[in-house]
């Protein structure tokens, strides 16, 4: 076995002739084995203790240079980061600002998409909030829709998204002033078959059957009633009510479907 630090060879030379010399065993029993025992273990301590103390001197110099190392290391270190902590204060004091910037632009981005949104919003609003009111309400409301054009500056990319809420909201207008101008007629029709049947004057009360007359010749008579003219269905519906068989606003009803169905027929004959 080889050693690579020569200032062992000394030792290392000695090592095959103490292993011969010491190699025993000794009788520690008898005065002189105990004697020669001692004897070896003194010199193989002496070349022990003589490799310690070799060691500690070959290494003094090694720990003090690597104490300098670190020392050195250690100032080196210190002058180099008052060089680069004001470069690295300087980069990171720029990475936040531009990702406080960042953050700025996304949330007044968001801001000005939601801004847009409610103009988008607000033009239904302003169309389905007449929802309910009386035709010239809706018909106000319907003429604007028909006049307004987005502002494309204005809606920006939403602009697509106002033309459809106008165009959507004209149409729900359209149908809505339909169908309030057709409640508003069938109201009125209603309100003048009211003053109509109000007007008519007191039905006369029934007639009584006439005492059947005998002929002449002594034959009996026919006791069948004559025939009176038929009364009209609206005739009817009046004396139905003055009678109480039916409510007032239910023969008004009747009363109009019946001149509906009336003009269906008549249309359905002159074709």
């Amino acid at each position: 076995m080889t050693y690579e630090i020569s200032e062992y060879n000394a030792t290392v030379s000695a090592l095959a002739l103490l292993r011969e010399k010491h190699a025993g065993p000794f009788d520690t029993t008898t005065k002189d084995g105990m004697a020669l025992a001692k004897e070896a273990r003194a010199e193989v301590r002496g070349y022990r203790t003589s490799v310690e103390k070799l060691r500690v001197e070959l290494k003094a110099p090694a720990l003090e240079r690597a104490r300098l190392i670190d020392a050195e290391a250690k100032r080196l270190t210190a002058e180099l980061s008052a060089i680069e902590e004001p470069i690295d204060t300087a980069i990171k004091a720029e990475e936040t600002r531009k990702a406080r910037e960042k953050e700025e632009k996304a949330r007044a981005e968001a801001a000005r998409v939601a801004e847009l949104r409610n103009k988008v919003e607000a033009i239904r609003q302003r169309i389905t909030a007449v929802a309910g009111k009386d035709a010239a309400t809706i018909g106000e409301t319907l003429g604007w829709a028909n006049a307004y054009q987005p502002d494309p500056g204005e809606f920006m990319e939403f602009l697509s998204d106002a033309i459809a809420a106008r165009n959507e909201g004209r149409a729900m207008l359209e149908t809505m002033l339909v169908d309030r101008q057709r409640a508003d007629a069938d109201r009125a029709e209603l309100e003048r078959l009211r003053a109509q049947v109000a007007a008519l004057p007191p039905a006369p009360p029934p007639e009584l059957p006439a005492a059947p007359v005998p002929p002449a010749n002594g034959t009996k008579t026919n006791n069948g009633r004559g025939k009176k003219a038929a009364l009209t269905p609206v005739e009817k519906l009046i004396a139905a009510v003055r009678a109480g068989n039916s409510r007032f606003e239910d023969a008004i009803q009747t009363a109009y479907q019946i001149g509906y169905d009336d003009g269906v027929v008549a249309a359905t004959t002159a074709k």
